[in-house]
């Protein structure tokens, strides 16, 4: 038996997939991953995606109606993460595999504005206008060592016809 398993890890946006052999725990996981990645991973933290908790030795991740599951892997256990709206910024300390759709509606509470308009926003890196898809987990934005990301919270752009 084998479990199917999307991982998404700093600098790397699109999700890898992998096949790790059932049973599996956290020590299979790293191991999977140091392969594909080439990269020392024992110090690294793996989150599930799902639930946006740290996987321990004992942790088995939630798994999905197709029974893959969902893994972020970060070096970082934490990301600061700084959103910029016209002259004001927020601050957040947030897992890395905190979903921008999550960081979206906190920085609309944050910034005091109306949720009913919270499609109205999208969220950009700093000096990026392109929009970052919403199902992004925040810690991807990092770059392969870091534990910081600086966004933008900008109005989506509105078009005639």
């Amino acid at each position: 038996m084998t479990t199917e398993a999307f991982i998404t890890f700093c600098g790397c946006r699109d999700p890898m997939k992998v096949v790790i052999p059932d049973p599996f725990g956290l020590e299979t996981l790293k191991r999977v991953v140091h392969n594909e990645l080439s990269e020392d991973v024992d110090a690294w933290y793996f989150f599930d995606e799902v639930t946006e908790i740290e996987l321990e030795s004992t942790t088995v991740p939630n798994k999905d109606s197709t029974g893959a599951i969902y893994i972020h892997c970060h070096p970082c256990n934490e990301v600061n993460t700084m959103v910029h709206f016209e002259s004001k910024q927020v601050s957040l300390k947030l897992s890395p595999a905190v979903l921008l759709e999550v960081v979206l509606k906190k920085v609309i509470d944050e910034f005091k504005l109306d949720a009913d308009d919270s499609g109205a926003y999208l969220l950009s890196l700093t000096g990026d206008e392109a929009s970052i898809p919403l199902h992004t987990p925040i810690g991807t934005l990092t770059g392969t060592k870091g534990c910081t990301v600086d966004l933008d919270l900008v109005m989506q752009p509105k078009f005639n016809g």
